[in-house]
């Protein structure tokens, strides 16, 4: 289903956790999906949500964080947003044997 989206991701190369990329796109306007290709094996890991990008009235875009922030070397993945369109937070995750751990979470402010 997602072939084309995970293929073009994949072309850039790991980007994540070492050898992993992690390749996102877009499901609607302010809506982030994602996979994690493992660069050496070629399996993919889809994970149980989306995120939803939640700003307040007055914020300007250049002030809200990015979706999904993560380094090539560290696996360590930071969202923010609401998952699957509920509540809104900062979330972190560790990418371990092939899945991502809720490590800890807080609330974004209400606006």
């Amino acid at each position: 289903m997602y072939r084309t989206m995970l293929r073009d991701s994949a072309k850039d190369g790991p980007n994540f956790a070492g050898h992993y990329t992690l390749g996102q796109w877009g499901c609607g306007a302010g809506c982030v999906q994602f996979a994690i290709i493992d660069a050496k094996t070629g399996s993919v890991y889809f994970p149980p949500f989306y995120v939803t990008i939640v700003a307040g009235p007055d914020e300007k875009m250049d002030q809200i964080p990015e979706p999904l922030q993560f380094k090539p070397d560290s696996k360590l993945l930071i969202v923010t947003g609401a998952r699957n369109e509920k509540g809104g937070g900062v979330y972190y995750y560790k990418w371990d044997n092939n899945r991502l751990s809720l490590i800890t979470s807080t609330t974004l402010p209400k606006h």
